[in-house]
This record gives structure tokens, sequence and C-alpha cells, in this order.
């Protein structure tokens, strides 16, 4: 059980570090990313794709921050009120990163895949905040377990 929270913990400090450089390339990035290589600021389409990605890419990061932060409980008790709050939250953003996804996909430009990307997200937080609830419920019975004893 150590050696995959050190793996899974390895893991999620990769992709933390990949997006940290990701995020300080995008600026950069984009260009390549929209096959567009005249894409400057002062065009207003490719401002608004910066904003977006930019978006994008804090809610993955902080997602990703909250995901290490309820890893570091897993070796002692799962089941605290830390990792309740870190589930709510991590549900809450996924929710605006949802909520930015459909709101691009409305006014900005309709693509299918940035519905699904949208749909997805609303999923997860779905069930990040579902899973908020039980682990709440988790340390409710706990709590309790512990004044009867």
């Amino acid at each position: 059980m150590k050696k995959l929270n050190n793996t899974m913990m390895g893991m999620l400090y990769f992709c933390l570090t990949m997006g940290v450089l990701f995020f300080c390339s995008l600026y950069w990035v984009l260009p390549m990313i929209l096959f567009d290589k005249s894409a400057t600021v002062a065009d207003p389409r490719y401002c608004i794709e910066l904003a977006l990605w930019y978006a994008g890419a804090i809610g993955a990061l902080y997602i990703l921050a909250l995901l290490i932060r309820m890893m570091k409980t897993l070796p002692a008790d799962p089941f605290v009120e830390q990792n309740v709050i870190c589930l709510r939250r991590m549900g809450y953003a996924a929710l605006g990163m949802a909520g930015l996804a459909f709101i691009a996909a409305a006014v900005y430009y309709f693509r299918f895949m940035i519905i699904v990307l949208g749909m997805v997200l609303l999923f997860c937080a779905l069930l990040s905040l579902i899973l908020g609830n039980v682990f709440k419920k988790a340390v409710e019975y706990r709590d309790n377990d512990k004044l009867v004893i």
C-alpha cells in the first residue's frame, strides 16, 4: 500500500510540475496549439482563447493541489474534515470549469468536444460533491463512535 501511495504521489507531483510548466508557457504555446502563428494579443479572439486556457489551467492546478493534500492523509485516516473540504472544493472547481466550458461553447464558438468536456467536468463535479457528502457522514459516524466508547 505504501508503494502505491508513493507512486500515486509521484504521478500527482509530476502532473503538477508539468501543469505549472504548461501554465507558464501558455502565452507562447497557444499559437502553436491553435495552428495560427500570427495570433497576437491585439486580436480579441486570441485574448478570449488565452483567458479560457488560463482559467482551465488554474482550475486543473487547483484540483491537483487538492488531490495532493488529500493523498497526504491516506496513510493515517482518510475520513477527516480536511478531506471533506477538499472534495467539496474540487467539486465546485470542476463545476466552475464545466460552466466555463458551456459558456465558451455557447458564446465563443461551438465545438462538440467542448460540450463533451463540459459534460465530463459536470459529472466529475457531481461525483466529487457526492463523495464529499459520503466522507462527511463517515466523519460524523466516526466522531459519534468515539463519544460512545
